[in-house]
């Protein structure tokens, strides 16, 4: 279904009005100066004020138009057109992706902040397996969707348990 959508090429924004002759024309991109090594950070670039405005300003309203979008793929309110069904369960999908790039954007300030540091820990990658497995099962259960992994997954991933742990011993 989504193939055969017309694929929509975003032409660059030009601007409203062609600068003033007397004055220079300014920089088309708001872009951060580069630093020494090319790259900036976010929170040299966004600051932490601005950062959590960002946050703040962002969350609220992609969570509303997930749970609208949601609430119309649902069929709430009756009947409804199966394409129209799709194209909220898209929209609900995109919202909650870019839902998670401010999360992104906030974790990223968070470790980039001056009292951040990082402690190491030991993790049981099986039981993280096990508890995966289980908030799959529970979702695929409310679908009626069965999940059979085959042993030679769980020898898998345990091999790869034990090679990682030999790479960082």
């Amino acid at each position: 279904e989504a193939a055969d959508a017309p694929r929509v090429e975003a032409a660059p924004r030009q601007p409203a009005h062609p600068p003033h002759p007397q004055q220079p024309a300014q920089a088309e991109s708001a872009a951060p100066p580069s630093s020494s090594s090319g790259s900036i950070a976010p929170s040299e670039f966004f600051g932490p004020a601005l950062s959590r405005r960002l946050d703040t300003a962002l969350r609220q309203p992609i969570s509303r138009i997930i749970a609208n979008a949601g609430t119309i793929s649902d069929r709430v309110s009756g009947p409804l057109r199966q394409d129209y069904v799709n194209y909220a369960t898209d929209i609900a999908s995109a919202g909650r992706h870019l839902l998670a790039l401010v999360d992104d954007l906030a974790d990223l300030q968070a470790i980039e902040g001056p009292g951040f540091t990082a402690t190491r820990e030991e993790v049981d990658l099986s039981e993280i397996a096990r508890r995966a497995a289980g908030l799959l099962n529970i979702r695929a259960d409310a679908r009626r969707i069965t999940i059979q992994a085959p042993g030679r997954c769980r020898e898998g991933a345990n091999e790869e348990a034990r090679h990682a742990r030999r790479g960082h011993d």
